[in-house]
């Protein structure tokens, strides 16, 4: 069963007066429970498709559809409504609150969306338990180190029950042991709930770990035959 279908997406900036196209004609199909990474050199539009799947950014043509809903019918107040409810997202930097604890910064999600309640605090206790942080549940950013920042961050991703969970490039700034840590979590955890999981990654050993590969390479998408 699919989650998320991409037909014919492009996207195009403008830069001054020029047209700068990064993606072209990209043709995905992401079935329910995938774990999938999306690698390729730097800036070939590996972040910018992560945007257009986690509907953070508009594609200039094209269509996608996660769950049956068609982005580009979709209001921007309802692209907000759907990225809280079915994707969650961890990036490079973990962007943590730095005046929150770490409870706190994984209930914001919940927070947001309105459903912040005792389960969802129940929640966020369990994930950060999972994570080995359920004795830092008060610790703020500033007392905890890189690595268990990150680890935060990938409970705060999946408070929320996503269906889709997206990460660009969530162990590059971590060394290697901190980073086989984050990557073992967020394989184990979104493979025991059944999260779909998309990664751009240049970490050859995350990227192995995948089901599925596909490489980014002058603007277009294409399944790895490689593997």
């Amino acid at each position: 069963m699919s989650i998320l279908i991409t037909q014919n997406l492009s996207k195009t900036y403008a830069l001054g007066h020029n047209s700068v196209p990064v993606l072209h004609d990209v043709n995905v199909i992401v079935n329910a429970g995938e774990q999938i990474a999306l690698i390729g050199p730097s800036g070939v539009g590996k972040s910018t498709l992560l945007h257009l799947l986690g509907a953070l950014d508009r594609a200039t043509s094209g269509e996608i559809t996660c769950d049956g809903q068609a982005y580009s019918k979709l209001t921007s107040d309802e692209l907000a409504q759907l990225r809280g409810r079915k994707i969650g997202f961890v990036f490079q930097s973990h962007h943590l609150l730095p005046e929150f604890t770490a409870l706190e910064n994984v209930l914001m999600p919940a927070m947001l969306g309105g459903g912040a309640n005792g389960n969802a605090e129940q929640r966020a206790r369990d994930l950060l338990s999972r994570v080995g942080l359920g004795h830092r549940l008060s610790h703020r950013p500033g007392e905890l180190s890189g690595g268990e920042c990150q680890r935060v961050a990938v409970a705060r991703s999946l408070v929320n029950s996503p269906s889709l969970l997206i990460a660009d490039e969530p162990t590059g700034n971590l060394d290697g042991e901190a980073a086989k840590a984050v990557q073992e979590l967020m394989l184990g955890l979104t493979r025991e709930q059944g999260t779909t999981l998309i990664v751009a990654t240049h970490n050859l050993e995350l990227a192995g770990a995948m089901q599925r590969i596909l490489r980014v390479h002058d603007g277009t998408v294409s399944d790895d035959s490689s593997r």
